[in-house]
């Protein structure tokens, strides 16, 4: 679509001093057709702006670029006709036009406001910022450009304007819509609100698509917030003596679990340096639960203190409190989720937009993250190798022990969960194997493989 813009002001002739919110209409200056070509209203300054559709215009007549003149309205009253004074062709000068009118005002009429705000997303739900946008009304013959303006950072947008607009159509009330265009190239038009009150909003997606609402996780987030802003959010734990996740419940009114989802992800994203609704997707998800096998907690610990643990479970008491007190490490909920298949963690990202878990907006970014994830997922995985290696070094194994245990760590992908589970079914039941299947198990508590050997000679 080419467009052709006029601009000019219309100023009063007594004083010269410009006039808002006049109705100017452009005209051509043939007779084929009783109707304007375009309108628009003058805005403080007196200034008008004109788009004419070159391509309409050929529709209607057989220059492409008439000779046309101006009428000035305020409200039905005519002001002023240039027919006999200022006529222009659109292939010529279009821009800094002045019309004088004879014009004194009357008495302030009651006026009633309007206030249009809104926000404009992409197709990809990413902020369509610099868009330009015209407020239009909706007329039987011809569409009325209340106001034209460009949209912020946010794809935010608001403008203001008063009822004697819409007196020359005739109408009590506007019916309003919107014409999204980039670089005058049209994208969108939004639908009619049909007699749209004083505050009207339009919070629309290029394309037509429903536009997001707030996601779980900004919701839970926004009340969490006030809470947390002075706290380390990694050392948040539930033990038998105190019950963090129930405190924070109660105080901002939503679910306990809500709240263990939002804290664990926020502790997973410390650690991974990913954002926080990403991992937010994983937990809720429940790809990972708040208490994991592992308890990096006790890394650089004294041996005596976890072989008290380990004792204890051997002789079968009761180490529940205990247990949850140290496996609610977010290293540990890492190397968990480093352990899925590698379509786990995709599935939930995409679920947890489809349920708007998480923004909507995050689906523009998400090759990125998956990107970010793997990296993470493989620096887990080396350190696990690295794990591995120690732990072998520290055991008298042969050649043939030692490529059974290698196959079962490839095969088990370096979860050494799963290792251990592996060498219980196998069929080797010699010393040094099952000297490796405590170590194994030991280190897969611990995640340090000298204290899974100081631990295991203590034993």
């Amino acid at each position: 679509m080419s467009t052709l813009t006029v601009t000019g002001k219309i100023i009063r002739q007594l004083n010269r001093q410009p006039i808002s919110k006049l109705y100017i209409e452009a005209w051509a200056t043939t007779q084929e057709r009783k109707e304007p070509l375009v309108s628009s209203i003058t805005d403080n300054d007196g200034a008008f702006v004109l788009n004419v559709d070159e391509n309409y215009i050929g529709e209607l007549y057989k220059d492409h670029y008439p000779d046309i003149y101006f009428k000035v309205f305020a409200g039905n009253t005519l002001l002023a006709s240039t027919e006999n004074s200022l006529i222009i062709n659109l292939r010529g000068n279009t821009r800094d036009l002045l019309i004088m009118v004879d014009y004194k005002g009357t008495a302030e009429p009651q006026r009633t406001g309007y206030f249009v705000k809104g926000q404009i997303l992409q197709k990809n739900f990413l902020p369509a910022a610099g868009y330009e946008v015209e407020i239009c009304d909706k007329g039987i013959l011809k569409d009325i450009v209340l106001a034209q303006l460009r949209t912020g950072d946010n794809g935010n947008f608001e403008a203001k304007f008063e009822n004697d607009v819409l007196e020359k159509a005739g109408k009590q009330s506007p019916d309003l819509f919107l014409r999204i265009s980039q670089n005058r190239k049209a994208q969108y038009i939004t639908e009619v609100k049909y007699n749209a009150a004083a505050m009207t909003e339009f919070r629309e997606v290029i394309g037509g698509l429903p536009f997001p609402e707030e996601s779980e996780f900004e919701t839970v987030q926004k009340k969490l917030s006030p809470l947390l802003r002075n706290v380390p959010v990694t050392e948040i734990r539930q033990d038998a003596g105190k019950d963090p996740y129930r405190l924070i419940a109660q105080k901002t009114g939503n679910g306990e679990q809500q709240v263990k989802w939002m804290v664990m992800a926020q502790q997973v994203a410390t650690v991974t340096q990913m954002p926080p609704a990403f991992c937010y997707a994983l937990v809720r998800g429940q790809l990972v639960t708040e208490h994991t096998t592992g308890a990096s907690m006790l890394v650089g610990k004294e041996p005596s203190t976890i072989i008290t643990l380990l004792q204890s479970l051997q002789k079968g008491e009761n180490i529940a409190e205990p247990f949850i007190t140290v496996s609610q490490e977010p290293e540990a909920m890492i190397k968990s989720l480093s352990f899925l298949p590698d379509e786990a963690v995709p599935n939930a990202f995409d679920f947890a937009i489809r349920r708007q878990w998480i923004p909507v907006q995050m689906l523009a970014q998400r090759e990125e993250l998956l990107k970010q994830w793997s990296s993470v997922v493989s620096r887990k995985r080396e350190k696990n190798r690295t794990e591995f290696d120690q732990l072998i070094q520290s055991v008298k194994l042969d050649e043939a022990g030692k490529k059974m245990i290698n196959d079962f760590f490839e095969a088990n992908k370096g979860d050494f969960h799963q290792l251990v589970d592996s060498l219980e079914k196998s069929s080797s039941e010699s010393e040094t194997v099952k000297e490796l299947k405590t170590v194994v198990a030991i280190n897969d508590f611990v995640h340090d493989p000298q204290t899974a050997s100081a631990v295991k000679t203590k034993l």
